[in-house]
């Protein structure tokens, strides 16, 4: 078990970093994204990749069964 696994903050952070420098930049290469986008992610966990796309101006959705996670993510 990795830190991470028990800090959610971290795991969070990692996330979150993940998507901007390799998620975003893939979905580039194909399509535009920005103010004004619209993203669905299900499946969203600790949120990291959901304040990804916030940074961008994107609106987000994010769909988690985990009660846990939804209210983390909300913190965040």
């Amino acid at each position: 078990m990795f830190e991470f696994h028990i800090n959610r903050h971290a795991y969070h952070e990692l996330l979150h970093r993940n998507a901007i420098e390799y998620i975003i930049p893939f979905i580039l290469k194909e399509t535009i994204i920005g103010s004004g986008s619209r993203v669905l992610e299900i499946g969203s966990g600790d949120g990291g990749n959901i304040s990804a796309f916030l940074t961008l101006g994107c609106h987000v959705v994010g769909v988690e069964l985990d009660p846990y996670l939804v209210e983390f993510t909300k913190e965040k």
